[in-house]
């Protein structure tokens, strides 16, 4: 049985008219990408994962205040009020969906941006943190965007399977960290299955299918354990999230 996940993806691009507003055909393009991204994680969970992901654009810029500082690692683009109170008044609840994706434009942009997964989309409000996980991925930055989308939302099944999987066996995670190929884990996935990781595509693929357990074995993921997570279809039927069309501007 497959299991069935929407995530919410959030265009953030400056406004019609403005420098680098989001044209028609880097739309398409985008789409593109994230069918791409969907497809991969489809095909290498074994066809147990369907990533299903709506679209909608916050057509504002980012200003400087809307980057978030790690010291000196560098900045990211961060879930703000501006954004949750436009989802808002647009009936468009994240905590309906398995995940949050934002891809912006990176205006004002400090040096030193990178990509970045919070294991919960409202760290950066105030108020109780809650569940989906939210990742900000900026364009133009030379990876091909599939494979960005694909690296942080493992990031965020990591996440889910850590908080929210509905595990028979506590002392299993059950998945994977996406940054860990040339880690011991890593390794001991790539020795597990016989094989290597010569890029993190590679990793990726064996992970999405496979993890080591805390025996020190090899586990087929069990993507059923999130079943009911927020967002989550299984066998095609509707769990918390919503079929119907979103509004797709601000």
């Amino acid at each position: 049985m497959q299991l069935q996940q929407t995530v919410l993806v959030i265009l953030r691009f400056p406004p019609e008219g403005i420098a680098g507003a989001l044209s028609a055909v880097e739309e398409a393009q985008i789409e593109a990408q994230l069918t791409l991204a969907s497809d991969f994680m489809w095909t290498h969970s074994r066809q147990t994962l369907r990533v299903v992901f709506h679209r909608t654009k916050f057509l504002e810029s980012l200003l400087a205040k809307d980057y978030k500082k790690y010291g000196k690692v560098g900045f990211a683009g961060k879930y703000t009020a501006a954004i949750h109170a436009s989802l808002d008044r647009r009936g468009v609840d994240p905590k309906k969906y398995a995940g949050v994706l934002m891809l912006y434009r990176p205006t004002n942009a400090p040096d030193g941006l990178f990509y970045n997964t919070w294991v919960y989309f409202n760290e950066e409000l105030s108020g109780s943190r809650r569940h989906p996980g939210f990742s900000s991925i900026f364009t133009g930055g030379g990876v091909p965007l599939w494979e960005l989308v694909v690296h942080e939302y493992l990031h965020q099944l990591d996440h889910r399977f850590e908080r929210e999987a509905d595990n028979p066996d506590s002392a299993q995670q059950g998945f994977m960290n996406p940054d860990h190929k040339d880690e011991p884990a890593g390794q001991q996935l790539a020795a597990l299955l016989g094989s290597s990781f010569p890029t993190p595509i590679a990793y990726y693929q064996a992970m999405l299918g496979f993890y080591v357990g805390d025996d020190d074995n090899l586990h087929p993921v069990n993507y059923r354990w999130l079943e009911g997570a927020r967002g989550a279809f299984t066998g095609g039927e509707l769990k918390r999230a919503t079929t119907s069309r979103i509004p797709t501007t601000c």
